[in-house]
Order: C-alpha cells, then sequence, then structure tokens
C-alpha cells in the first residue's frame, strides 16, 4: 500500500467519527497500519477533525520514526499505546480511541460493557467488553494496559475515559466502535426501564 493510500484511509475515518457522535473536539484517535510495510498512520495530536487533511496524517515504523509529516503536527500522544498493540496484535491493522458518550456512562459504574443487546453487537464484538481502571493518556502504562487486554478482546474501555476498539481492517474497527456505542446507550437506555435482554450465541 502507498503511504498515502494509508494516510487516506486514517482520514476518512476521521471524518466519520464526530459525525457519529464518538468524539468531540480533538479528543480520541485513529490509526491503520499497512501489513505489507507495517507502517502505521495515525491521526495528529491535538487537531480538528473537521480541517484534517489526508498530509495532515502522520506515518511511522512500529517502532516510533516518523516517515512522513508536516512540521507544525506531531503524532497522538497516544500513538505508544497504538504501537504497543500492533506489536502485541498482529492481526490487527486498524484502531480506534473514541470517547463515546454510553460507553463511558457504562465504565464508569461496570467491569465489564455488554454486548449484545443487539445481533449486530453480538456478531462484531463477539463477548462483553472489560473495563480497566483509569490511567493517564499518553502514557506507558496506559500502553502496558490496554494492549495486553486486546490480545483476547476486540475492545477494552478506560473507566472514566473512553474505549479502544480494533479489527483486521480500520474499517472493522470503525463498524465495532459505531455497534459498541450504539448497543452501550440501548443498554442503558433499557436499564431505566427494567433489566435488559441480551441475546445469546447459541
Amino acid at each position: 500500500m502507498e503511504v498515502i493510500d494509508l494516510q487516506t484511509e486514517v482520514r476518512n475515518v476521521c471524518k466519520k467519527l464526530p459525525e457519529y457522535g464518538l468524539v468531540t473536539g480533538t479528543a480520541g484517535n485513529v490509526s491503520a497500519r499497512d501489513p505489507e510495510t507495517g507502517y502505521v498512520a495515525i491521526k495528529p495530536s491535538g487537531f480538528p477533525y473537521d480541517q484534517m487533511e489526508i498530509d495532515d496524517i502522520i506515518v511511522m515504523t512500529l517502532d516510533g520514526q516518523v516517515i512522513a509529516k508536516k512540521a507544525d503536527k506531531n503524532p497522538s500522544i497516544e500513538a505508544p499505546t497504538h504501537l504497543e498493540i500492533y506489536k502485541r496484535c498482529p492481526e490487527v491493522n486498524g484502531i480506534i480511541h473514541s470517547h463515546s458518550k454510553f460507553v463511558n456512562i457504562l465504565s464508569s459504574v461496570r467491569d465489564e460493557i455488554p454486548c449484545a443487546t443487539t445481533p449486530t453487537g453480538l456478531r462484531l464484538l463477539k463477548k462483553p467488553i472489560p473495563v480497566i481502571r483509569f490511567v493517564d493518556n499518553g502514557t506507558q502504562e496506559m500502553a502496558d494496559l490496554v494492549a495486553p487486554s486486546l490480545v483476547e478482546n476486540v475492545a477494552v474501555a478506560i473507566r472514566n475515559h473512553g474505549p479502544f476498539i480494533v479489527g483486521e481492517s480500520l474499517e472493522l474497527a470503525f463498524e465495532r466502535t459505531v455497534a459498541l456505542e450504539d448497543t452501550s446507550e440501548i443498554y442503558f437506555q433499557a436499564s431505566l426501564l427494567g433489566t435488559p435482554s441480551l441475546l445469546t450465541d447459541n
């Protein structure tokens, strides 16, 4: 894959996140890995989604060496977490870190987030999403806690912060991000009326 194609893929998903209400302001981040070169394209730090152009997306190696960037742009401060996930999960080629509202609501009170309020949630997310303790963003501690949690899960939520969602492609990671917020909202709203029913994979 050409570098510009990898940048375009990330920019296109970045544009979708605020449209779907999954981020606000400059929060959250998106990355994709080219399985052929191993290059990782990632959103720049603190940059508005609605102003994002293709060449604003930064390209790095798995070791953190910058391959392509504008002089005034730096990689997301959570790039170390993205890189650690790619190192530990060789099948993953797309990562989204959203600040989705209903995932954060559930993760502030639960140790796992049910995924089976809809068939789509069950199909894409497979099993309840674990919630890990709060950790400061952009730290090595975040990378050390988040990455191992994604070896056997397609998503993990950081309490009072937001989820990391992965996929074999960035498009799959995006579909899972939407599904996780959707199933979280349904669970929350249903909980106001009673005990939500959950589907099984049987």
